[in-house]
């Protein structure tokens, strides 16, 4: 009758792409570029982030000035990127916890972010 696989009844295809329990091999590959990406996270990744943090934190600059009788006057200035604080407030911090009926938070529903440290 009809070559197995070409039974025009069945549709196209045969064996779907991917189909069907993965191989130890397949999980330990895997398993390694997780391992993998997890370690370049953390060692090129995480230090950006620190500084992403501190940035929009602020941060002392140094500036200096002269004034009109050609004194200069140097001094520290604490400085906000305005950017990076408003990218930081909307993805980092969570947003507002949803409230009941009665209007009280729910708890659970969200994070509360601890305090900036102050030096």
């Amino acid at each position: 009758m009809f070559k197995p696989g070409s039974d025009p009844r069945r549709g196209k295809g045969g064996k779907r792409e991917g189909a069907g329990r993965k191989s130890k091999a397949v999980k330990e590959i895997k398993k390694q570029a997780e391992q993998m990406a997890k370690e370049f996270i953390e060692k090129h990744i995480q230090p950006v982030l620190d500084t992403y943090g501190k940035v929009a934190q602020g941060y002392m600059v140094q500036k200096k000035e002269t004034t009109r009788s050609g004194t200069v006057i140097e001094y520290e200035e604490f400085v906000y990127d305005s950017q990076i604080l408003k990218h930081y407030m909307d993805r980092v911090i969570p947003a507002r916890a949803p409230e009941d009926k009665a209007g009280n938070a729910a708890a659970p529903a969200y994070y509360i972010h601890p305090p900036l440290e102050s030096d």
